[in-house]
């Protein structure tokens, strides 16, 4: 079915999503789209759109507008991965060395993850892969289930082993410069539930992926397979493979094969980045393939949600959100195969709302 090529609407709050309707729309592939949300500085919500074909991607679904929620009652953490005291001191000195720091192997990363969650930003640093790194997180259990006749929930369960804490939280950012040097780290599984305390421990937000908050930093050139990254808070959670969320430069990524999920009143979920948000953002050269879910979410607590209109989530093959005072330039970037679901609002390469 043909779309109207680039669109814009506005609305208030939440209800953007019934203003748009069921469906976002997508941003073709091999195209070079510059939009500047600094434009939208107006009361409200807005959603910038940009098109040239739409695909359903699940036909033989019911429509999207009936996905209601991220329902993760049923998922648990088995056991965290952590650098070991000898892991850390080897880390430790390759950064007082100086110069460029490369992450050789799973200790390294595990911590650099535990430095930059403690305090350590790494502002202006530059860091690099060395080597191809195993993580051997757990996959979970996926799909649809009926919650009423025309109510759907999406579900994730399982109890997850060697579960990833990402790089860099609301708290404590990550402020340097990561190049995978076209290396690839496998089998990430990355769980954080803010709000229940499960997975994580951020209170206010919930990022999952390789990185959870990166602060004008550059991720680049960096390979990711079989990676699993949701988020869950009752208020703002951003899922991404590579990047949760970021104010800086995502280029020349390639994720395969991911499971990305987030769930919470305002949720975002990209296959490649979770949302980007106030800067200039360059979103060149990243491919990226799998299952990309974002919706409300069902209280790990009480079994309940927010009625559905309530509920926003964004979903996008690539990015799911864009912040409002932000510029965004994709280039290149595709999503090469699966699934992008949402309850509101949802686009093959990025849906795109400023928030």
């Amino acid at each position: 079915m043909k779309s109207r090529a680039k669109t814009i609407m506005s609305g208030k709050g939440r209800g953007i999503g019934k203003k748009l309707g069921a469906f976002g729309r997508v941003i073709s592939q091999h195209k070079k789209i510059t939009a500047l949300c600094s434009l939208l500085l107006f009361a409200g919500a807005f959603a910038l759109i940009f098109s040239d074909t739409y695909k359903p991607s699940e036909a033989a679904a019911p429509p999207l507008s009936q996905l209601r929620a991220l329902n993760t009652s049923g998922l648990s953490v088995a056991n965290q991965l952590a650098p070991t005291p000898a892991q850390l001191t080897a880390f430790d000195s390759k950064v007082n060395a100086g110069g460029t720091v490369t992450i050789a192997n799973q200790g390294d990363l595990l911590a650099l993850a535990q430095r930059v969650n403690a305090g350590n930003d790494f502002a202006g640093r530059n860091f690099e892969l060395g080597a191809n790194i195993e993580l051997s997180g757990s996959k979970p259990t996926y799909g649809r289930t009926a919650v009423s006749s025309t109510v759907d929930d999406y579900f994730v369960s399982g109890s997850l082993s060697n579960v990833w804490t990402p790089i860099g939280n609301v708290n404590n950012k990550f402020r340097g410069n990561f190049d995978g040097k076209g290396f690839t780290i496998s089998n990430m599984t990355s769980f954080e539930s803010g709000g229940e305390g499960v997975g994580g421990t951020i209170t206010t937000e919930a990022h999952a992926g390789l990185f959870g908050f990166v602060e004008n930093g550059t991720i680049q050139n960096l390979n990711m397979t079989n990676p699993v990254a949701i988020a869950q808070q009752q208020t703002f959670s951003q899922a991404g493979s590579v990047v949760g969320k970021t104010t800086g430069q995502v280029i020349n990524n390639t994720v395969s094969n991911a499971i990305v999920a987030s769930g919470s009143d305002d949720s975002f979920a990209g296959g490649t980045a979770g949302s980007l948000n106030n800067s200039a953002i360059t979103l060149n050269d990243n491919d990226a393939s799998g299952i990309i879910v974002s919706a409300g979410t069902v209280n790990q607590t009480t079994q309940t949600t927010s009625p559905i209109d309530t509920l926003s989530g964004q979903a996008g093959g690539i990015v799911g959100g864009l912040g409002v005072g932000s510029s965004l330039t994709i280039d290149n970037s595709n999503f090469t195969g699966g699934t992008v679901l949402s309850n509101q609002m949802a686009g093959e390469i990025a849906f795109i709302l400023s928030f």
